[in-house]
């Protein structure tokens, strides 16, 4: 007999703000933004703050992060501070 698998919560690790992207004059609506504007498509480094995409990222066509204001600028610099790969 076949049983029924039910999944729930999967995206749940994924998080709803990003605490990069939330600072970024580029993002759209949900996980898009001009450099990846598909549905979905920020790369989960990128929305989780495991990258910092103040550098260039595979199929970004060009576009990185650019805050907001000043205060942007110094949330997400605080944020890496220490991150492997960060200038």
């Amino acid at each position: 007999m076949e049983e029924d698998v039910f999944t729930i919560d999967k995206d749940s690790h994924i998080v709803s703000v990003s605490p990069m992207c939330v600072y970024c004059q580029h993002q759209g609506d949900g996980r898009t933004c001009a450099a990846f504007p598909a549905e979905d498509s920020i790369p989960l480094a990128i929305w989780q703050g495991e990258y910092d995409h103040r550098q260039p990222y595979a199929g970004d066509h060009g576009i990185s992060f650019a805050p907001v204001n000043a205060h942007c600028a110094t949330e997400v610099a605080t944020h890496f501070v220490g991150h492997p790969g960060t200038p």
